[in-house]
């Protein structure tokens, strides 16, 4: 026997799900839209949101959710491709400062020298140390006279 034709409660139900579906792909592409590292996730959802939302629209779902689902699934494309391009740099943001400012010669020069200033004792005593350790005569002194080797 043949397969019957679908029947029409068999339909709306396949319709309601396509539409709730789309508009629960639209929501996860809502959220996902903010910020760069989700925003390709974004794309995808609302790309696939829209195309089940128009699909829906077409097969009889019920039309506030698949009209939802549309409408959804547009902004949050729209809001990934923005995302996307700001954080790649496709829409500069005209600034007359840079976001971090650099240190001047003469600021690198003082905070060196600052930093030179608080260190000199732990690396005199590390010098010292070292030299200590290698049997080397510390700086101001006398190197020892090795002893004779017989021949």
């Amino acid at each position: 026997m043949a397969p019957s034709a679908p029947g029409r409660a068999e339909v709306e139900q396949g319709g309601r799900s396509r539409g709730l579906l789309a508009l629960w792909l639209a929501a996860g592409a809502l959220v996902s839209c903010w910020n760069a590292l989700a925003a390709p996730f974004g794309l995808g959802l609302g790309l696939a949101g829209l195309l089940m939302g128009l699909r829906a629209l077409r097969r009889g779902a019920p039309r506030r959710r698949a009209i939802a689902a549309v409408a959804v699934s547009g902004l949050a494309l729209a809001g990934s491709a923005a995302s996307l391009a700001f954080s790649a740099g496709s829409i500069a943001v005209v600034r007359d400062e840079p976001v971090v400012r650099g240190r001047t010669q003469a600021e690198n020069d003082a905070t060196l020298r600052d930093l030179a200033g608080r260190t000199a004792a732990a690396r005199g005593r590390a010098r010292d140390e070292l030299s200590r350790v290698e049997g080397q005569p510390e700086p101001g002194q006398r190197p020892r006279s090795s002893p004779k080797r017989g021949r």
